[in-house]
C-alpha cells in the first residue's frame, strides 16, 4: 500500500496520482521509482493536446494496474519540468527501476501505446480505442 501525503491525491484510478508541490514529487518518485514501473505525464492545464490525450491515458491506467501513472503540471512544478528538460507538452517519460527507458512527445495515441507496450511489463492488454 502506498501512503501519500496530503498534498498528493489519487485520481479515480488507484494507480494514477497528481502531485502539487516539488518536494512531494521528489519524495514520492524516489520512494516508488526504484520499485515500480512509471509513466510520467508532463502536462499543462492550458494545453489542448494534453486535454485531448488525458481520457486515453486514463483508460490505459485502468488497464495497466502494475504501472504507476504520474501527472506533473509543468506550471505548478516548473523546476521538475526544467530538471527533466521538458520542452513541449504533453511529454511522457517511461521509467522502470529508476531508469528512463523512453520518451514520447506529443499526443500521439499509437506512439504512446506502443512505447508502453515496449517498455512496461504489462499483464493486461494495453489496446484501447
Amino acid at each position: 500500500m502506498l501512503i501519500l501525503p496530503l498534498d498528493c491525491k489519487f485520481s479515480e484510478n488507484k494507480n494514477t496520482f497528481v502531485c502539487f508541490i516539488f518536494p512531494l514529487f521528489t519524495s514520492i518518485c524516489s520512494y516508488i521509482w526504484l520499485l515500480l514501473q512509471m509513466v510520467i505525464d508532463f502536462t499543462a492545464s492550458w494545453c489542448g493536446p494534453c486535454r485531448t490525450i488525458a481520457p486515453f491515458l486514463a483508460e490505459l491506467a485502468k488497464k495497466l494496474p502494475n504501472v504507476i501513472f504520474v501527472k506533473v503540471d509543468v506550471d505548478e512544478l516548473n523546476t521538475i519540468a526544467s530538471d527533466w528538460a521538458i520542452e513541449a507538452m504533453p511529454t511522457f517519460m517511461f521509467l522502470r527501476e529508476g531508469k528512463i527507458l523512453g520518451k514520447v512527445v506529443g499526443a500521439n495515441k499509437d506512439e504512446l501505446q506502443n512505447t508502453i507496450a515496449k517498455h512496461m511489463n504489462t499483464t493486461t492488454s494495453a489496446s484501447t480505442s
